[in-house]
């Protein structure tokens, strides 16, 4: 449900005036002022262990300030994450920015769940209005042949939200990016080959949505070389970091499941930077391959390598995904679905792909497929109510009232946000009624 703002509001014409996680710790509370001083590393010069989460808003944990330090949030995505807070939601937003626990932030940082109280677009306002940061410093994905057009770049932000009228009338160009304010803070948006070295320490983060823009293909950009292009400027910098975080941002249906095992080799060369001057790893090397080859519909050679992959690397759930999706590229929709079900139990995120098989087998008329794609989900995804309320809806087309009434009663007795979800209350209401009819299917 989270919208992906393809924030290549930037006209490239020349005219002037976008591993497996590892969870934090889940403790209680946050109390900033008792937390001590964090350290500081050079970026990509020393070893870090970057966090990994699935969605931006779960980072404010690992955000929160230590001691007295107010770093620079510098940030790679293609959306800034600066929606505005529903202003009834603010304060226990703030709250939960600034003590929820880690387990309460994922539960709470989704549109996913019945109750959301931040979307993790909100995830960089809440935490410069917490007063986490000393300035924003949003690295646009654009192309180094790109030019920043001011005037769409003050309409996106201010339509998105991000930038009030005031801040967006005052956002001026300056040294190849352009200054201004952002909820009260300094603000700084500026492509990587414009940006300058910050004078403070940062907090590094980056959301997979910034190279969505970027990557044209292997053949006109590919992949390992731009991730490694990427990291080489940000260390040629010489950044101090006090953290990296990196969101995957595939469950909310922003990015698509085969951009997952990115995350984990960025978070491996945070780990080794000197793999930045050294060749390719034998797996990241075979994988470039099989993208690569995917240009020419060599698809028998693209099975061989994952074949070679999943021998070596057999707990890599994303050499598993990719393997099904080549099963399925050779019509072994069995072979396919146990390989599938071989990725989710190695990573459950990719169960996400059972929602999108959904509509595939309804395209072939087969809605016991669909039903059954959707219980595989609902398995990984238990607290996501929106895979019953799927289900529910198409038992109610095949004119199963009763199974589909005993899914909507168990929905009505949610919690549904009146901010986000003020309508689904009176929906469940008119599917109950509709399901209380003789079983005729609906349209």
């Amino acid at each position: 449900m989270r919208p992906l703002l393809l924030f290549l509001l930037l006209s490239l014409c020349a005219c002037e005036p976008q591993r497996q996680e590892s969870a934090a710790p889940d403790t209680n509370t946050a109390v900033v002022a008792e937390i001590p001083p964090r350290s500081f590393t050079a970026l990509l010069k020393e070893p870090a262990e970057p966090r990994l989460v699935e969605s931006p808003s779960e980072t404010l944990a690992l955000w929160r300030p230590m001691g007295d330090e107010r770093p620079a949030l510098l940030l790679l995505a293609n959306d800034p994450l600066l929606r505005p807070l529903p202003p009834s939601l603010a304060d226990e937003i703030l709250r939960l920015t600034r003590e929820g626990s880690p387990d309460e932030l994922r539960r709470r940082g989704t549109a996913r769940v019945p109750d959301p109280l931040l979307l993790p677009e909100m995830t960089v306002t809440a935490a410069l209005r917490a007063d986490f940061f000393s300035r924003l410093i949003w690295v646009l994905p654009l192309a180094a042949e790109g030019e920043m057009n001011l005037d769409t770049l003050r309409a996106q932000l201010r339509e998105y939200g991000a930038l009030t009228e005031e801040e967006a009338a005052a956002l001026r160009l300056e040294a190849g990016g352009a200054s201004g304010t952002a909820q009260g803070m300094p603000l700084r948006i500026v492509p990587l080959t414009a940006l300058t070295a910050p004078t403070e320490p940062v907090v590094l983060h980056i959301d997979l949505s910034y190279f969505r823009p970027l990557y044209k293909g292997e053949i006109k950009t590919p992949l390992y070389p731009l991730l490694g292009q990427t990291l080489q400027q940000l260390r040629e910098l010489g950044v101090r970091a006090g953290a990296v975080t990196i969101s995957r941002s595939n469950l909310d249906g922003g990015l698509p499941l085969e951009t997952r095992f990115i995350g984990g080799d960025l978070a491996e060369l945070f780990r080794r930077p000197e793999q930045l001057d050294s060749p390719l790893p034998e797996l990241w090397d075979q994988r470039s391959r099989s993208l690569y080859l995917a240009n020419f519909f060599q698809k028998e050679w693209i099975r061989e390598l994952l074949e070679e992959m999943r021998q070596k690397a057999p707990e890599n759930a994303s050499v598993a995904y990719a393997y099904y999706q080549i099963l399925r590229q050779f019509r072994e929709g069995s072979a396919a679905l146990a390989e599938l079900e071989r990725a989710v139990a190695l990573d459950p995120a990719y169960a996400r792909e059972y929602l999108d098989l959904v509509p595939l087998a309804l395209e072939k008329e087969q809605p016991e497929e669909a039903l059954r794609m959707l219980d595989l989900a609902a398995k990984a995804f238990p607290d996501d109510p929106f895979i019953p309320l799927d289900r529910a809806g198409l038992l109610l087309q095949a004119g199963r009232g009763r199974e589909s009434r005993e899914i909507l009663q168990r929905l009505q007795k949610l919690p549904w946000s009146p901010v986000y979800y003020s309508e689904l209350p009176q929906r469940l209401q008119e599917m109950a009624e509709t399901s209380e009819r003789p079983n005729v299917p609906t349209q």
